[in-house]
C-alpha cells in the first residue's frame, strides 16, 4: 500500500463529516458501520463522543460531488438524523507515524528495575 498526494491524484476535496443517528442500538450502528465500509470516499470513520456519533473522512474530486455522496449516500442511510460537515481549507501536518518514544522508555525501565 502507497501514501498518495489526494491532489495528485484528483481528490483535493477533503471534508470531515460528524453524523448523528437516531437510535444508537447495536444494530443500527452495526447497519451504519456496515455501508460506510462499502463508501470508497470515506477513507476513515470513528464513532465518537459528545453531540455526534461518528466523525467520517471524506476525500472527493469536488464540491459538488461531495454534495453527491452526501445527497445520495449518506442521508439515505436509514437511522442517520444530521450531518455536519467540515471542509479542509489547508493541511498543516498529515502524518501516519506514531509517537512511539515510550516504548524505549518502557523497554530501559524494566532493564534498570
Amino acid at each position: 500500500m502507497a501514501i498518495l498526494d489526494p491532489d495528485a491524484v484528483g481528490l483535493p476535496i477533503v471534508v470531515f463529516a460528524s453524523v448523528k443517528l437516531t437510535s444508537h442500538g447495536a444494530d443500527a450502528l452495526e447497519q451504519f458501520e456496515n455501508a460506510v465500509l462499502a463508501f470508497a470516499e470515506v477513507t476513515e470513520c470513528y464513532t465518537v463522543s459528545g453531540g455526534m456519533d461518528f466523525l467520517l473522512r471524506v476525500v472527493t474530486t469536488s464540491m459538488r460531488a461531495y454534495e453527491a455522496f452526501l445527497r445520495e449516500q449518506v442521508l439515505r442511510m436509514p437511522g442517520v438524523s444530521e450531518v455536519h460537515s467540515r471542509f479542509v481549507v489547508t493541511q498543516v501536518k498529515y502524518t501516519t507515524a506514531l509517537p512511539v518514544r515510550h516504548i524505549n522508555t518502557a523497554q530501559d525501565d524494566r532493564r534498570d528495575g
